[in-house]
């Protein structure tokens, strides 16, 4: 069975801010999409969007990215990690349907439902493990960003994006210095390390799970 992630976002606070729904979709249209992708963002309702990848989120990135380019917009996002057994094929994840998308909605329920600060992101699969260290450190990164200025959330996107200070310094017309400590500040090193450890936890966990090895705890 083919495994899918659905993103499904929920902007925190909707009415407070003047984005449209065009708006935001252009926004959107210049993330930069990874080959995981099966369908990109798109918006509903001015206050929700979804985009689906194959594979168990593939490229954790993509959710720092996603928030990037709905800034100063806050999201949540509800990930939910199955099957697809309806409309697969549509470029448009809304004519969509299976346990993929019950998740990603549990996963918004949850958030909402949470009285804990920050918690702004929450991965739901049929792997309670995963689900378990997944989401703790998803919380601590979420910890992290939510206290990033526009300087750094830009910063940072363009560091990713042309790998030296001094590009990054040549395009937003400042000085390699100030690029470094923006990034600093935002202690993107921890936060780049977190995205690629929970690739690497979800890598570990399937495939144990392939070989059918079982824990002992």
């Amino acid at each position: 069975m083919e495994v899918f992630t659905v993103i499904t976002g929920d902007i925190i606070d909707s009415r407070g801010h003047d984005l449209s729904t065009a708006k935001l979709q252009e926004q959107l249209e210049q993330l930069d999409y990874p080959t995981a992708m099966l369908t990109n963002f798109k918006v509903l309702k001015g206050d929700e969007l979804q985009g689906i990848l194959r594979g168990f989120l593939p490229v954790p990135g993509i959710l720092r990215r996603l928030r990037y380019q709905v800034y100063p917009c806050r999201v949540r996002l509800g990930i939910g990690v199955g099957s697809i057994e309806e409309g697969l094929g549509s470029s448009n994840s809304w004519e969509m349907n299976g346990p993929a998308f019950f998740r990603a909605r549990e996963a918004l329920n949850l958030i909402k439902e949470s009285k804990l600060a920050h918690n702004n992101t929450v991965v739901v699969s049929s792997n309670q493990k995963i689900d378990l260290a997944v989401n703790t450190i998803l919380l601590m990164i979420d910890t992290i960003q939510d206290s990033w200025t526009e300087n750094q959330w830009e910063a940072i996107y363009y560091y990713e994006k042309l790998g030296t200070y001094k590009k990054v310094a040549r395009e937003l017309g400042i000085a390699y210095q100030n690029v470094g400590k923006r990034c600093n500040a935002a202690s993107w090193k921890q936060v780049e390390l977190a995205e690629k450890n929970i690739r690497k936890l979800i890598g570990l966990e399937i495939e144990k799970e392939a070989k059918g090895e079982k824990d002992n705890d």
